[in-house]
């Protein structure tokens, strides 16, 4: 079975309407941002659309991309994802702070 890695993502939209973040993680980066600006989406992010992929941060496992995501959202802080996107060791760090284990 070995042998086949499936990146995972961690990314941040900016809504184009409203200047707003939005975190999430995928293995599909183009899939989501169009589930996320869809006609249909009846998600939180509809009402700020059309939405524009800021970041994307690799990471090691999907345990791993989940657990950075709910980090950033815990902190609702637009200072810290404003950090993020700034110093990218901010993000280094988080991926050793949540290993795939």
């Amino acid at each position: 079975m070995g042998g086949f890695f499936m990146a995972e993502y961690v990314y941040i939209l900016q809504s184009e309407k409203t200047g707003g973040y939005y975190i999430g993680q995928t293995d599909d980066i183009e899939k989501r941002l169009m589930q996320h600006n869809s006609i249909d989406n009846v998600e939180y992010t509809k009402r700020d659309q059309p939405w524009a992929l800021i970041k994307t941060f690799q990471c090691a496992c999907r345990l791993q991309a989940r657990r950075i995501e709910r980090h950033i959202k815990n902190m609702k802080n637009r200072k810290y994802i404003e950090d993020i996107l700034k110093h990218s060791e901010i993000f280094e760090k988080l991926k050793i702070k949540y290993p795939c284990i």
